[in-house]
């Protein structure tokens, strides 16, 4: 996580939780259980009087808007301990909370705990909003006309652990961003690198609206195209396994056969895909052949794991559909990966 990126979330978070009146509803809440078990001698409470409490606690985060939030930033509160607070887990966890199997002293003891957690956070980002301007140059990288922030992230099976495999994929994506820029009458000079974060390698770039759109079709179709192969590619990897097991040489070779059939399948689909999105963003016929390698090269990223996420501020509109793609698009892909791998696992469990 960048500065810049540090400070927006210190923004956001005064935005829709301090000024939201989040942390204001949580303590009149607090507050109120106080009154009731302190006016009730054996601290037996009805369920329905805790209703209103309810009520307000839900009604206070419903409005909590973390949609363009990146997965740095929700990591970041995440650590703060806000999951089940103001993220996804929220309004569950309220819901949970006020179940009538536990006791008033159990409700009033997790909303004073959800509260110290909110104060926390409150004060580091109270303090990081304020010191940041004043030691660091704060750059508007996600707002320039044309271009989307866009975060690429290099782990799982396509990390980046040495000087190698950082050549690896910089060679990967200079493909990828040749290609689809390419296509589009564009250069891949346009991919603009603007940060670069450690753990699971980040690299921050500005690219094209445009183009991160067709890379999010691209996406789509690939998803597509995997789920369509699924019968095949198990047959294959069945054949594979038996092939192994007993030791046949015609059965290796029929598995050998399948799979040089799954990868012709795939690389005529990239040239398909490439024809088509050509054609349908009215792009450069003669960039044909290089953006089929660079979808070619994107499948691979994704399917080793690598991440495209973009950043936008909300009242950009063209940007906050380009993110909505792109995240919509990803989260078919790895729904589509999932039951791709439960596949291969029911054909690794075949009794030998």
């Amino acid at each position: 996580m960048n500065i810049n990126e540090l400070y927006v979330l210190s923004d956001w978070f005064n935005k829709y939780v301090v000024e939201s009146n989040v942390i204001d509803s949580y303590n009149e809440s607090f507050n109120d259980i106080k009154k009731l078990l302190n006016s009730n001698s054996n601290r037996i409470i009805a369920s329905n009087s805790f209703d209103n409490i309810k009520n307000k606690m839900i009604s206070s985060i419903d409005g909590v808007d973390y949609s363009n939030l990146t997965n740095e930033q929700i990591g970041v509160l995440k650590k703060l301990h806000l999951t089940d607070i103001i993220l996804s887990e929220s309004i569950m966890s309220i819901e949970l909370l006020f179940n009538i199997e536990n006791s008033s002293d159990y409700i009033a003891a997790s909303i004073n705990r959800k509260l110290q957690a909110l104060n926390k956070a409150k004060k580091y980002f109270f303090h990081i909003e304020k010191i940041i301007p004043e030691i660091f140059d704060i750059k508007d990288s996600v707002n320039k006309d044309g271009k989307i922030f866009t975060r690429l992230t290099f782990h799982n099976k396509a990390s980046i652990n040495n000087i190698v495999e950082l050549e690896q994929w910089s060679k990967k994506w200079l493909t990828i961003s040749r290609g689809f820029s390419m296509a589009l009458n564009k250069s891949p000079e346009e991919f603009e690198i603007i940060g670069a974060g450690k753990g699971s390698i980040l690299v921050d770039i500005l690219a094209n609206i445009e183009t991160i759109n067709m890379v999010g079709e691209a996406i789509n179709h690939i998803a597509d195209f995997t789920q369509t192969c699924f019968e095949t590619w198990a047959a294959y990897k069945t054949v594979q396994k038996l092939a192994d097991t007993i030791d046949n040489n015609d059965m290796k070779k029929a598995a050998s056969d399948m799979h040089d059939h799954l990868k012709n399948q795939e690389n005529e689909h990239y040239e398909t895909l490439a024809e088509k999105l050509i054609k349908d963003h009215d792009g450069d016929t003669n960039a044909h052949r290089e953006l089929a390698r660079a979808i070619k090269e994107l499948s691979a990223f994704l399917e080793k794991g690598g991440d495209i996420e973009c950043l936008c501020h909300e009242e950009n509109k063209q940007c906050s559909e380009t993110k909505e793609k792109i995240s919509s698009a990803l989260s078919n892909f790895k729904q589509i990966e999932v039951t791709k791998l439960l596949e291969n696992k029911k054909v690794e469990t075949i009794e030998d």
